[in-house]
């Protein structure tokens, strides 16, 4: 999760506008991985004035399945992806 918590900066970063964003789930996800996906894009711990924040990322998801795909985080930096080219 760690490696989508920087991929999800980068794309803020290049996008600092963008709110929203979609992610894939497979099938058979579990819950606690999907709560945990969306905690990774909705935001990241940053330090701000000595004191550790969350600073926004993408707070707007909307969640959709996919047929197929390898599991639940490549399906989640898949979308992450798709926002980059629109």
């Amino acid at each position: 999760y760690g490696e989508l918590s920087l991929v999800m900066q980068e794309l803020k970063r290049r996008m600092p506008e963008k709110r929203e964003i979609t992610v894939l789930l497979q099938e058979h996800t579990d819950y606690q991985t999907m709560v945990t996906v969306m905690d990774k894009v909705r935001s990241y711990p940053a330090v701000q004035a000595m004191d550790v924040v969350q600073a926004e990322l993408f707070p707007v998801i909307s969640l959709g399945d996919t047929p197929g795909g390898s599991d639940e985080v490549a399906a989640a930096a898949s979308s992450a992806n798709r926002v980059t080219q629109s």
